[in-house]
């Protein structure tokens, strides 16, 4: 049995950008090859941060999605983002299919929603904190902090907002706390509204206090967007980690642009590529636990961006003769 307080989401020494396309190439020939690329290559990224092997990754997503059948046509592809982190747990015995139904069950009772896969996701964030996802402890101080956010950003409060809490639970618990206060805090900066609330929860997991976080966060966001990178500039929640790793935004922003034109060199869409150049430069700064909470966060804004890539192909599928 594995060390429950062991990280189940560890970086080796580095997380060099021809491992990633070299694991993205292995999911091409792999046995999810029919799955959308868009999402092998997300998938790619994930599988690189937790240091599982890709087969055993592709194979496990593919006996979540005959053992569940619990996403839908855009989403069953999903279950590839989030199989790293549900194969290695010590607190699961077994397979995590046949679990998953008592979990969302037990999360449904303190009256949080069990929506795919931002439920899925949240129990991955208290796995990944050597947690079981059935504490009842932790899932009431969830469910306190969703009702308070609920209260007060009635509109901005909704399922994707599930993981962000469940990291807290799992690392910071108490900082469950007044995070009405937190939003509040940031809403006084020039930060674009949508995600803004993910990055002030987020934000109170850093050093310094929520104003400065903010400031930097504008910092990191405004050299991306002087590079062009303005997809990466709008993943905000990835930012908030950003700032607590790297104080200069110029060498941050170097780092991802030269992740970015690598992988647009080998072929990708421009909102995933630059997510996923901007998760590789996050996590080679980031020790084991930093690493544990931004897979779990890189993981969301991926299957985010992979599902506005879906709806925007929407209108042209309708339109097609």
């Amino acid at each position: 049995m594995t060390d429950a307080t062991a990280p189940i989401l560890a970086p080796g020494p580095s997380l060099p950008l021809l491992d990633y396309l070299e694991i993205r190439k292995e999911l091409a020939a792999g046995p999810c090859r029919s799955a959308p690329k868009r999402l092998r290559d997300a998938a790619a990224v994930i599988i690189l941060a937790s240091g599982a092997e890709p087969a055993r990754a592709a194979n496990y997503a593919l006996d979540m999605q005959r053992s569940e059948g619990s996403f839908g046509s855009f989403e069953n592809w999903e279950a590839l983002i989030l199989a790293p982190f549900l194969m290695g747990s010590p607190a699961v015995s077994g397979h995590i299919g046949t679990h998953l139904s008592a979990f969302r069950a037990q999360w449904t009772s303190f009256s949080l929603r069990s929506t795919s896969p931002w439920i899925e996701l949240s129990i991955a964030a208290l796995l990944s904190g050597g947690h079981r996802a059935d504490d009842s402890y932790l899932l009431s101080r969830i469910s306190a902090a969703w009702k308070d956010l609920k209260t007060g950003h009635f509109w901005q409060t909704g399922p994707a907002l599930m993981p962000d809490l469940a990291l807290l639970a799992a690392f910071k618990p108490d900082n469950l706390i007044d995070l009405d206060l937190a939003v509040e805090a940031i809403a006084e900066t020039d930060l674009p509204r949508p995600s803004r609330m993910e990055a002030a929860i987020l934000g109170t997991l850093a050093e310094d206090s929520l104003a400065d976080h903010a400031k930097q966060i504008e910092r990191h966001r405004a050299a991306l967007i002087e590079e062009r990178l303005e997809h990466a500039a709008e993943a905000l929640p990835l930012l908030s980690l950003a700032a607590m790793r790297e104080p200069d935004p110029d060498d941050f922003r170097a780092d991802v642009s030269t992740g970015y034109d690598a992988l647009r060199i080998a072929g990708g869409a421009p909102a995933m590529a630059q997510c996923i150049a901007l998760g590789l430069a996050i996590l080679v700064r980031s020790d084991p636990t930093q690493t544990r909470v931004a897979a779990i966060v890189l993981a969301k804004t991926l299957i985010e961006a992979w599902r506005r890539q879906q709806a925007a192909l929407i209108p042209v599928y309708v339109a097609a003769p």
